[in-house]
């Protein structure tokens, strides 16, 4: 199919071994970047698709009728319209990452090759940094890992539990309500088919509980995507400012390795043109360094930069939501952790989203100041040029702006919190 070869044209066995090890074969097991190297892993990822999408939108479906049905239920309708919106994102994640297949092979290609050759010492840095990076996100992909199982095992088996036994109403004991919502499921759903005897229930049941786990595998490598991309393009970003630092220590190895150990003085740079030309070389290691920086950000920033717009665009009302319904869940303990949990690892997410975004633009901000105080007054106009125009291109940040409507660092957390409060003052006027 030409669809798939267009999606395909940019993968190779460097980009499948990279995602395979450093993402845990997570990015496989949740379509998100799904091996189509031969025909039958191409029939198996289409079938997979397929399925997932099917089975998302089908309670998406069935929560907005059920949300509906709810709609003098404030209290159940905010729990099910905030499944509805962690549905549609998953949904949207699914969607968009794998149109976008041919930029996460290209981004990953990147991370996987390098991105620049520099001599040793230099080097001695990136070493240092990737070792860095592979610890936290280790650490990262367990924490993640935990903290959204522990989150939906309280939503489908403790939350339950607790409002069935302490709860002052009489809702846990019921099968249907007025409206014929299944009331004795985990998350509160109209189900087609019912689920008044055993073999329904269990059927209904397992449904929630593989939908909670599809979520789960979209949302936690998706995540880690995030991270590992963003602080590679942070970490190469300091690379390049610190071997712009040490240009006169490089042009002074280059020459010594070209030219023999002879005594030069780099203040004297212009008065010896072997010198002048060791710089000249250096000069173009940092150049193609910072091209291909500006490539794999405009590579990150099309794969990514949808659905993080997205996420923090509705994110507000997420929490807004979790907070409303904490405040008139009177009596219904479980619920009111539930809405806690939510609201806190929503409140997580926006600050891991900017925190990532932020890496990258505070990193591009040294790096103009970086090339600002190079030692370009001592060199001749040709490479004082060049440093020019590196500047010139530096002298806008790498900021995440999708369609010039939001700049995403940490003023960004900022304002989706104060949205939050903002939506939770309308969410109890309408209440009231």
């Amino acid at each position: 199919m030409k669809f798939l070869e267009n999606l395909c044209s940019e993968d190779d066995e460097t980009v499948y071994q990279y995602t395979e090890k450093h993402y845990w074969y997570l990015v496989n097991v949740s379509c998100l970047y799904p091996r189509l190297d031969t025909t039958n892993w191409k029939a198996i990822s289409i079938v997979q698709f397929i399925f997932l999408f099917l089975f998302i939108s089908y309670h998406i479906t069935t929560l907005s009728i059920t949300a509906i049905k709810l709609l003098d239920n404030q209290i159940l309708m905010f729990e099910v319209l905030h499944y509805i919106v962690l549905l549609v994102v998953a949904l949207f994640l699914l969607v968009d990452i794998n149109i976008k297949r041919k930029y996460a092979a290209i981004l990953h290609r990147y991370m996987a090759k390098g991105f620049s050759e520099y001599d040793c010492e230099t080097e001695n840095y990136r070493n240092k940094s990737n070792e860095e990076i592979k610890n936290k996100k280790n650490k990262l992909m367990i924490i993640v890992l935990i903290s959204y199982v522990t989150i939906a095992m309280f939503i489908f088996i403790a939350a339950p539990l607790i409002d069935s036994y302490l709860s002052d109403n009489n809702d846990q004991k019921e099968i249907y309500n007025e409206y014929g919502v299944t009331m004795n499921l985990p998350v509160k759903q109209w189900i087609p088919f019912g689920s008044d005897t055993l073999i329904k229930y269990s059927v209904a049941f397992c449904m929630q509980m593989l939908v909670g786990g599809i979520v789960l595998a979209l949302y936690i490598p998706a995540d880690v995507v995030l991270f590992n991309c963003s602080v590679n393009i942070a970490s190469e970003l300091d690379l390049l400012i610190i071997s712009i630092e040490r240009l006169p220590e490089r042009t002074l190895s280059l020459y010594r390795t070209m030219y023999g150990n002879r005594n030069v003085d780099f203040n004297k740079i212009r008065e010896n043109s072997e010198l002048l030309n060791c710089y000249k070389e250096c000069l173009k290691q940092n150049a193609k360094h910072h091209q291909h920086i500006i490539k794999m950000f405009d590579s990150f920033f099309t794969l990514i930069g949808p659905s993080v717009f997205l996420i923090l665009s509705i994110e507000s009302i997420i929490i807004g939501l979790s907070a409303t319904t904490f405040v008139l869940a009177k009596g219904k303990h479980g619920a009111r952790i539930t809405s806690i949990a939510f609201c806190i690892s929503e409140i997580l997410n926006v600050f891991f989203v900017s925190w990532n975004a932020d890496q990258i633009y505070s990193a591009s901000q040294k790096l103009s100041m970086s090339l600002y105080s190079a030692n370009w007054p001592l060199v001749d106009k040709s490479n004082a040029r060049t440093i020019l125009c590196m500047m010139i291109g530096s002298s806008e940040p790498l900021v995440m702006n999708y369609l010039n409507l939001m700049e995403i660092n940490y003023e960004t957390f900022t304002l989706v919190m104060n949205s939050a409060y903002s939506y939770l003052n309308l969410l109890f006027a309408f209440v009231e």
